[in-house]
């Protein structure tokens, strides 16, 4: 869902969409909005999201995917 809402440049909708997911445990959703808070420029359709460079919440999400491996068993 947040792939559909970032192609229509919803991107607050999309990053809503996938911090949903990310509480669901989906590691994607967690990749695409640290690739997010990196800052790219509007023209990085793939990655871009409207966010502000933000290295502690990459950091965050960067870690998220490892956590819920570990606890997921």
């Amino acid at each position: 869902m947040g792939i559909d809402f970032s192609e229509r440049e919803r991107f607050s909708e999309a990053v809503d969409a996938y911090q949903e997911a990310v509480r669901a445990g989906n590691a994607m959703s967690a990749f695409s909005l640290r690739e997010g808070f990196k800052g790219p420029e509007p023209t990085e359709k793939l990655t871009y999201l409207g966010l502000q460079r933000d290295s502690e919440q990459v950091s965050r999400y960067k870690k998220l995917p490892t956590f819920s491996k570990t606890t997921n068993r």
